[in-house]
């Protein structure tokens, strides 16, 4: 074995270089694994904490260097990568490995082979730094990690030197990276400093992955909010605990828990949908003929569009359903069931991108060829299915403001659900969620509450406190605090919803229309700063998610404008609720409450305006007419003065008269048209203090909850 010189590496880079030196991938496939293959006891399925062991005086790794001479300090018995020559084997990092010791050395080197084939990069010129490699092991081993490698100082000069950071997770549904902390607060480091970043998995676990998310025996979108839920880097273990307590206080005392969670799981999340569109992309491009038979293909497309319609990716979600129904009508016909529910779930979509007449549309189509099926009509899943599409109409009524026939809608849906499923069921208990929020919008603000009560017992017991669905009814319950004026009850349950649906649902709607609550909640409370910040929170997460032209969107203008209404910029309000009357009028229609509620608000605000324009010209006027009369007395009463001079003055005091009357014209005129408008404001002085403080009583501009698929 070659030994290293005092003033280079093996590869004849500058020693100023060598602590950036990385390992290929072509060496880690063609001598590192044959080499352990080969030695004793050693195999691809060893973990890496027992080919290096630290409780043995040597090991794999520290074999290879033990007398070569570490080109950092001097000292006989080097790293691994610096026991290497030749550009092939070693070379300036281009990748970090992000990993644990846990893993299989089979496992990393397999996965970061298909990293390397799937974005064609030549093994060759692909160096990993890996610390298991890259560090000098002969230093580290006996002594605290954190002491022989200061993490503030090195790791993150190595993550921003390098630039691009592997993260390897396996296994997808355990995976123990999220279970150490340096793992995390590593990933977190890459983000915080923008570093490119690429989590990998072997195959066999992105196959596994995939199955669970949308096979037929898989747990669904569940088993990914269950994943994502364990993800909390104050639970986080650490080999040094010193290491992991400095940590925890880094982290507490810059950017907290909380936050460094809800970024790493949203990273995991974008990861987890490039793989999912991928493989859902395949699928949808192939021809249904080319698959075992049409029933598995249409369950497939199905499945991959109801799980992005739970993460909020709706257009990804009716390409593959809508492909789903083409499949399903050629080869069973429109009035099979399969079709049917197919249909359901677009209706569903439509009704979540905003989209409500649509959508009432395809349930009531739904709805009819459902009743109309002769076969199995009294068996137990017919009568589920008409209590699904009564609960689907019912939403679409909701959202186009007939709450009274919304209500009749779930009451009839939950009678059947009860009986076929029990009481303790789920879809029992996102019924009785439905309800109240029927319930809250018609006024009835204590039944609301006793459903909202009724469905969280339940949905704490299926899914526990952290699930989403559970945070759905948390939030309709905030709702009814809000609107009964319990603001710091509501701020409390809104601010427990948010922390859920930022780690399991990221950038959604659902996580949209919290803010956006808690926006309400400190508008009531008259501080109009801070809600509006929460405003453009969520409003910018609705035009990513749903678009500019959603109701949703145009709603969350609305309660902007209101609070810039409060502000006294009225110019801003008036521009902001005529953008959201034609998007309401657009999507709902003219005479929708949220169209006629955003038209009434606009008009107020120009009330409002020409209202302190005319006070304050008022005042003026006064004081100027009071300065005019005293001058033109003097003036008239002198005959010393010119006559040009005393018409000048008498043309003056009829002007600002004439001004004064304009205004006060302009006033009655905007009385006039908002009465003629919203005839059901029966006193201007009454709207007027109604809007002093905000309310979310009025279903025209309260925050909407997105629709999930049932």
């Amino acid at each position: 074995m070659a030994m290293e010189a005092e003033s280079g590496t093996a590869d004849g880079s500058l020693e100023s270089d060598a602590k950036y030196r990385g390992v290929s991938v072509y060496h880690l496939k063609e001598v590192f694994l044959p080499s352990l293959e080969a030695t004793e006891g050693l195999s691809t399925d060893s973990r890496f904490y027992e080919i290096e062991d630290s409780r043995k005086e040597t090991g794999f790794v520290r074999e290879k260097g033990r007398r070569v001479t570490c080109p950092r300090d001097g000292m006989l018995g080097a790293s691994y990568v610096d026991s290497l020559q030749g550009r092939d084997h070693v070379g300036k990092s281009t990748h970090m490995l992000s990993w644990t010791w846990w893993y299989k050395v089979g496992d990393v080197v397999e996965t970061l082979i298909n990293f390397c084939e799937q974005r064609e990069l030549n093994m060759k010129r692909t160096y990993i730094w890996i610390c298991a490699l890259c560090l000098n092991q002969h230093r580290i081993m006996g002594t605290a990690c954190a002491d022989a490698f200061n993490f503030e100082e090195n790791f993150r000069s190595h993550v921003l030197h390098i630039g691009h950071v592997i993260v390897m997770m396996t296994p997808w549904d355990e995976p123990q990276y999220l279970k150490r902390i340096w793992c995390i607060f590593e990933l977190y480091t890459a983000m915080k400093n923008d570093v490119q970043i690429s989590i990998v998995m072997p195959k066999q676990e992105e196959d596994r992955m995939t199955h669970e998310l949308v096979g037929v025996q898989g747990k669904g979108i569940n088993e990914l909010y269950a994943v994502l839920q364990k993800t909390m880097i104050q639970n986080a273990k650490a080999t040094v605990e010193q290491d992991r307590l400095k940590i925890l206080q880094m982290v507490e005392c810059n950017d907290g828990f909380h936050f460094v969670n809800k970024q790493v799981t949203q990273h995991i999340r974008f990861w987890i949908r490039g793989i999912l569109s991928s493989l859902a992309s395949a699928v949808v491009a192939t021809h249904h003929t080319e698959t075992a038979s049409s029933q598995q293909f249409v369950g497939l497309c199905s499945r991959y569009g109801q799980l992005f319609a739970s993460i909020g990716e709706y257009d990804l979600a009716l390409t593959a359903l809508e492909k789903a129904h083409r499949v399903a009508g050629d080869a069973f016909g429109e009035k099979h069931w399969q079709t049917i529910d197919i249909h359901d779930s677009i209706g569903s979509i439509y009704l979540n991108k905003g989209q409500y007449k649509k959508a009432r549309t395809i349930f009531q189509k739904c709805l009819l060829s459902r009743e109309c099926q002769s076969s199995n009509r009294n068996s137990r899943e017919h009568r589920l299915k008409i209590a699904n599409a009564h609960n689907s109409m019912g939403w679409a009524e909701l959202c186009l403001g007939d709450y009274v026939e919304a209500t009749k809608l779930y009451r009839k849906s939950l009678s059947i659900q009860e009986e076929a499923l029990g009481s303790r069921h789920a879809e029992v208990a996102e019924t009785y969620s439905n309800l109240g929020m029927a319930l809250h919008r018609h006024g009835d603000y204590r039944g609301a509450s006793l459903a909202h009560d009724k469905a969280i017992d339940i949905l704490e017991s299926c899914y526990g406190r952290d699930h989403p669905r559970t945070a759905k009814a948390y939030h309709s319950l905030g709702s009814v605090f809000l609107c009964t004026e319990q603001f710091e009850d509501a701020l409390a349950v809104f601010q427990k919803c948010l922390s859920i649906r930022e780690i399991a649902l990221g950038e959604h709607p659902e996580t949209a229309a919290t803010l956006a609550s808690m926006g309400w909640v400190r508008a009531c409370q008259g501080k109009h700063n801070r809600a509006i910040g929460m405003y453009k929170q969520c409003l910018g997460i609705q035009k990513t998610t749903l678009g500019a032209d959603h109701p949703d969107t145009a709603g969350t203008c609305v309660s902007i404008a209101n609070s810039l209404l409060e502000k006294k910029r009225y110019d801003e309000a008036i521009r902001i609720y005529h953008k959201a009357c034609t998007i309401f009028a657009k999507a709902l229609g003219a005479e929708h409450p949220k169209t006629t509620s955003a038209k009434r608000l606009r008009f107020v605000s120009i009330y409002r305006q020409q209202r302190t324009k005319f006070i304050t010209k008022t005042l003026h006027t006064v004081a100027y007419l009071a300065m005019t009369v005293m001058f033109s007395l003097v003036i008239l009463g002198n005959n010393a003065i010119p006559l040009p001079l005393k018409i000048f003055a008498t043309v003056a005091y009829a002007t600002f008269v004439g001004s004064l009357v304009k205004e006060l014209y302009v006033i009655c005129r905007i009385h006039y048209e908002l009465n003629l408008e919203c005839p059901g404001v029966a006193s201007l002085s009454a709207e007027m203090t109604s809007l002093t403080r905000p309310t979310a009583s009025s279903p025209a501009y309260s925050p909407v909850e997105t629709i999930e698929l049932v």
